[in-house]
């Protein structure tokens, strides 16, 4: 029995020698725990990366991918790769990124390396933030001031600058409010501020006073946010050039005329304006005389402007009283864009105390300027075509033009007064201004017509007019009617092949005294008249808005 035992004891030990168990580990990529992404600024993030196992393997490489491309779970090739400064084993690690660009949006996800292979998290995106920001932009000169013009060697004047500021902005949601400080004086923009960077605000200001004519100025943006913080912009030297201009603005009494129609109870006065340039003539592209009567710039643009020439026009003031008075200022345009205006006004008053019957005065008994309509004349179609004579609403004139849709149009047509009665009259000059373009035979395709009643018959007079020569003003003798009553036309005709356009304005039929020194009294009343060099009809002229010259005037003394 104990051998039996025995026997299956040995069996059962060698058996057992014979089996071998053998344990084997799985081993992997490693593990990655969630991404964190904290403190984010306009140029630096914070990043926090785990790795919850290592898949039995040491992990020897951690860290980040960054990236300005969109990608999920393997980031790109053109990706940023970040080590972590303890880049190997489990556990946590973290890293501050700077060198970000600002207002941007980026991708990141963690990484981890292990002799198995590269595991990468989830993938995250931030933007950094934007620097609240503020630019000065382009400074443009709208207005130039001269405030005081006396004569200097050295252009030691007064000059105002009136100045526009273009300033953007880099976050302007932060911002509540923003301006320019020109030499320590603040300008704030008086608007909303925009509500995206890509618009930019005009800041318009004006400077205070500067003696010489080289203008350097310092500026700089600023912006206010809702804390009460301010943001500035780099500051910058600015210079304009006055280029040594000064103006010296005239007014004249010329001759002081009145009307004794029966109708009308006024007297009209002319008087000689203009400008003269003192230094810096040769920089002047444009120069202009500012009436108060109008409130209109006349302007001259004779190509080159000489120092002390005078530039003159007529201005002509319908008023209830037999003297009058009228100021001037005097403005203009530098070769460099510069807008001026010379504040230093000067003041004519006539010295006219005559009355009627004596003296030089003139007696008016028939007029028309057009000012609201065809006024005391009647236009009518001749025989060819339906086109007649227009009122002109721009120029408050007399106009006849034929041409329409592109094409030449002929026309005949006539432009008649109302029956003027010179049974009483000593004699009779007829006055009018025209201006006339586009003719070849001007003075064959409008003429004027007088009609006598003694003899019941039209009479043909040549104008004398000159094409393109802007507006000129002529005066006819027509005592040869006097004890007559008679009546105006004035004829215009057109073809297909010549179309000429007229405007005709300030008609005026008048008497002078003393007989026979009366013919020269009227032609050196044209004289006069026409005494303007560079003539300029004020009709043409921009308006000058009233309140905004007021404003600029009170701006200038203040």
């Amino acid at each position: 029995m104990r051998r039996i035992l025995f026997i299956a004891l040995a069996a059962l030990s060698v058996a057992c020698t014979k089996t071998e168990y053998k344990y084997e580990y799985a081993y992997k990529e490693p593990e990655l725990g969630s991404l964190s992404v904290s403190s984010v600024t306009a140029q630096s993030v914070l990043l926090e990366g785990s790795v919850s196992r290592d898949g039995g393997q040491t992990v020897s490489e951690r860290g980040f991918y960054l990236s300005t491309s969109s990608f999920n779970n393997e980031p790109p090739s053109s990706a940023r790769k970040i080590v972590a400064q303890d880049p190997s084993g489990e556990g946590k690690f973290s890293m501050e990124i700077t060198g970000l660009m600002q207002g941007t949006t980026y991708y990141v996800c963690s990484y981890a390396i292990n002799s198995i292979g590269k595991t990468f998290s989830a993938t995250k995106t931030f933007s950094t933030k934007r620097t609240a920001k503020v630019i000065l932009e382009d400074v443009e000169v709208e207005t130039l001031s001269i405030l005081k013009t006396e004569i200097s060697s050295d252009h030691d004047y007064d000059y105002d600058l009136d100045l526009k500021f273009s300033v953007s902005f880099e976050d302007v949601g932060s911002f509540v409010s923003a301006g320019v400080c020109v030499d320590g004086y603040e300008y704030t923009y008086g608007e909303t501020l925009p509500s995206t960077d890509a618009t930019s605000i005009i800041v318009k200001c004006s400077t205070p006073y500067y003696n010489t004519g080289e203008i350097k100025i310092n500026a700089f943006a600023f912006a206010n946010d809702r804390n009460g913080n301010r943001v500035v912009s780099e500051s910058r030297d600015i210079s304009f050039s006055a280029m040594g201009v000064s103006l010296r603005p005239e007014a004249h009494v010329s001759e002081t005329d009145w009307y004794s129609e029966p109708d009308k109870n006024y007297y009209i006065h002319y008087f000689d304006i203009g400008v003269r340039v003192i230094t810096g003539g040769a920089n002047i592209s444009e120069l202009g005389v500012f009436p108060t009567s109008t409130f209109k710039t006349v302007s001259f643009t004779p190509g080159s402007f000489q120092d002390y020439t005078y530039y003159s026009t007529i201005e002509t003031i319908k008023s209830a009283n037999k003297e009058e008075k009228l100021s001037a200022y005097g403005s203009g345009r530098l070769k460099n864009g510069m807008l001026f205006y010379a504040w230093d006004f000067k003041t004519g008053a006539n010295t006219a105390t005559s009355s009627f019957g004596t003296g030089t005065s003139y007696e008016v008994f028939f007029s028309e300027d057009f000012t609201d309509g065809l006024g005391k004349f009647t236009a009518t179609a001749d025989t060819l075509g339906s086109y007649v004579w227009e009122w002109d609403f721009a120029n408050k004139a007399l106009k006849a033009n034929a041409y329409s849709g592109g094409a030449n149009r002929a026309a005949k047509t006539s432009c008649i007064s109302n029956t003027i009665d010179l049974r009483n009259r000593k004699m009779a000059y007829f006055l009018f201004s025209a201006s006339s373009k586009y003719f070849t035979t001007l003075n064959e395709d409008v003429t004027l017509s007088i009609y006598s009643s003694n003899d019941d018959k039209w009479y043909t007079v040549s104008l004398g007019l000159t094409n393109d020569k802007g507006w000129e003003s002529k005066i006819l003798n027509l005592s040869e009617f006097i004890g007559d009553e008679i009546k105006i036309a004035f004829r215009y005709k057109s073809s297909e092949a010549s179309c000429g356009s007229i405007l005709i304005d300030n008609i005026e039929l008048f008497s002078l005294e003393n007989g026979a020194s009366n013919t020269s009294s009227a032609a050196a009343r044209l004289a006069r008249i026409n005494a303007a060099s560079t003539r300029v009809n004020e009709k043409e002229q921009a308006t000058i808005n009233k309140t905004q010259y007021e404003n600029t005037r009170r701006k200038s003394l203040r």
